[in-house]
This record gives structure tokens, sequence and C-alpha cells, in this order.
């Protein structure tokens, strides 16, 4: 797994964007292989994430009912410019929600970072 890669939702590097192949290799080989092998359920199926694993995390939504919870770590939420609040005003949409004044449903924790590139230390 490359982060920068396999975690990004678009392509807003020349090294980004693959988080729908990265998916879709957990959905069609990962997940049937482990079912297979150690009687895995969905039930049991949990996807987490930090920072860019954050936002992978953040946007499986897009295969409702894979995964039976979500744990998504300091989302890489400043990623394209905000594209995973784009993302969620869309899906929202898409599923007749409205987003005008909406509640947030969920909560979204951050510590005081200092970023050098793509790393982050946090400060205790």
């Amino acid at each position: 797994m490359e982060r920068r890669i396999d975690s990004t939702i678009t392509a807003a590097a020349p090294t980004s964007g693959g988080a729908d192949a990265f998916l879709a290799l957990i959905t069609q080989k990962v997940a049937p292989l482990v079912d297979a092998r150690i009687c895995g359920r969905q039930t049991d199926r949990v996807l987490s994430g930090y920072a860019p694993g954050g936002l992978f995390t953040a946007t499986a939504y897009k295969l409702p009912g894979f995964f039976a919870g979500y744990i998504a770590f300091s989302p890489a939420a400043f990623w394209d410019h905000g594209a995973l609040a784009r993302l969620g005003e869309a899906w929202a949409k898409e599923m007749g929600l409205e987003t005008e004044g909406a509640a947030l449903r969920g909560q979204h924790c951050a510590g005081r970072t200092v970023q050098a590139g793509t790393r982050q230390r946090w400060n205790r």
C-alpha cells in the first residue's frame, strides 16, 4: 500500500487518487479471502484509518452495508482543498438529504499538529 495513492479520493497530485481502486481490492479480493479462510462475517467488518487512511475510511460510504462500522481518526480533511466536504455534500444530495443547516452526524476531533510534508507530529 502506498498511502498517498491508495488513500486519497481525488487526483490532486501526480501520484494520488487511487482510493476507489484500493476499496475495490479490499471488497473484491481481500474480504472474500478472509471470509473463506477464517470465517469472517460482514457483521464483523470494521474499517479504520488515520490521516490519509482516515480520509479513505470516511469515504467508504460508497458501499453501504459492506462494513459494519467505521473509525476515521483525524481524516485528512484538508486534502484537495476540502474534497471530503464536497463529497459529503454530493452524497447527501444523492441520498435526498437536506444539507442546508443540517446537523453534523458524527464527530471530528483533531489535535494540534505541526506539518512537514505529509508527516504529522502530535503535541501532547
